[in-house]
């Protein structure tokens, strides 16, 4: 005989039986006994998928429980491997025989490139489940380079097929740096035509598919751009111009615009330094970039001898 008992999960049997003068016998005490028909589950997978980082630790949460407590995993039973090469993991403090979180932390540095991971364990009423999954390293932080000061960065140069230590060398495609390093620019060509705007060039450098580059680091955290008027000493505001910007998950054109009109009358003639960093989605972070360009407004003046 077997009852259901309110929990849905746990069931109890027992014999009942009756010989031919009518004597009821039973069974002293009925057993219970769980009936578990629910796979384990494996789940929170960290780094995600397509995720880029710069060093993992990789985890996953496992549990044999739904509504009820199942019958708990066989952990004897767990493979965890990283490019189909088993890896010994650790677990969590908290561990049960129902749940618990894997980890594993390499102990020496993962070089850039594409990692797959699996997971597999089984319970104790022999049901099986598996998660597959892949995460990237990126080691790099993007650049922010034109070597040659052709106003093309030196990844679009390569790309492109030209030259990018020959400034005479550029590839059929607009400039992507502006002003350029010490140029010298009046007003028609910097309040008027361009609006006072500065445009800068931003490439991941990962060997691999990046997880792309983080534009709010250098646009919306103080101190991440910053533009100094050396001659005047003084800090000039910017807005971040996203109408014009370009921003793609490898590069990026950022442009900013001073939120003050600079003079053309010779009152903010000097040197300009826009200062920068950036960084991509793995968190790796550039140096300090500086450029400098000169504003200049005031006509030579001639001499009556």
């Amino acid at each position: 005989m077997v009852m259901e008992s309110s929990t849905s999960t746990i069931y109890f049997w027992g014999v009942v039986a009756k010989d031919k003068a009518g004597n009821i016998g039973t069974f002293p005490t009925a057993k219970p006994f769980k009936f578990d028909n629910t796979i384990p589950n494996i789940y929170s997978n960290s780094p995600t998928l397509t995720q880029t980082i710069s060093q993992p630790t990789i985890s996953v949460k496992l549990d044999d429980a739904s509504i009820n407590q199942m019958s708990g995993i066989d952990f004897s039973s767990i493979t965890f491997k990283i490019n189909n090469q088993a890896v010994s993991y650790s677990t969590a403090a908290d561990v049960v025989t129902t749940t618990t979180t894997l980890s594993f932390t390499p102990s020496n540095a993962y070089a850039e490139g594409s990692y797959d991971v699996s997971v597999w364990a089984k319970d104790y009423a022999g049901k099986s489940n598996t998660i597959a999954w892949t995460f990237s390293i990126d080691l790099n932080a993007p650049e922010s380079k034109d070597t040659d000061n052709d106003g093309y960065s030196d990844k679009d140069e390569l790309f492109r097929g030209s030259n990018p230590n020959d400034a005479t060398s550029t590839p059929i495609l607009a400039p992507a740096f502006y002003p350029l390093v010490n140029s010298y620019l009046r007003a028609s060509n910097f309040v008027t035509t361009a609006q006072q705007k500065i445009t800068l060039r931003f490439n991941d450098t990962s060997l691999n598919p990046s997880g792309g580059i983080d534009v709010n680091f250098t646009t919306a955290t103080a101190g991440n751009l910053v533009i100094n008027h050396l001659t005047r000493g003084t800090t000039e505001n910017w807005i971040y111009d996203s109408g014009t910007s370009d921003v793609r998950a490898s590069s990026v054109t950022l442009v900013v615009q001073l939120t003050r009109p600079l003079s053309d009358t010779g009152a903010d003639d000097g040197q300009i330094r826009i200062s920068y960093r950036t960084r991509d989605n793995a968190q790796n972070t550039s140096d300090v970039i500086t450029r400098d360009f000169y504003y200049d407004t005031t006509a030579p003046v001639i001499s009556t001898v």
